[in-house]
């Protein structure tokens, strides 16, 4: 894989894009990086901080992603393979959320702390 650097082509493409190695957003300017395979195949763009960060970051975070992608793959395909036995229709979950009207928490360290409490399941 090599990183290429040229001008952006479109103006409408300028703004918030998506980092091809590390997934995280960043703002794409004038100027910008792409990842092409050895075939001459386009991966996406890349973020400054990955390109900031070295060859050695790139490959590592792709070798994580590579990883993780097949974890996910795993818990799919055997998700894939129960049996969807209990699904409330769409009626019901939108009776519940006129119910229960906001989250139980505010913050995920709230919810956290009452999850270590053990006064939710």
């Amino acid at each position: 894989m090599r990183i290429t650097l040229q001008q952006t082509g479109i103006q409408g493409d300028v703004g918030e894009q998506k980092c091809c190695i590390c997934r995280r957003r960043f703002h794409l300017g004038p100027a910008m990086c792409q990842a092409v395979d050895e075939s001459n195949v386009l991966y996406g763009n890349v973020c400054p901080a990955c390109v900031e960060q070295g060859p050695e970051h790139i490959r590592g975070e792709l070798q994580y992603h590579a990883w993780w992608t097949r974890v996910i793959a795993e818990q799919e395909t055997a998700a894939a393979n129960e049996e969807v036995t209990d699904c409330p229709t769409l009626d019901e979950l939108l009776a519940a959320e006129t119910f229960y009207e906001r989250a139980m928490y505010e913050t995920c360290e709230e919810y956290d702390a009452a999850l270590r409490r053990g006064e939710i399941d």
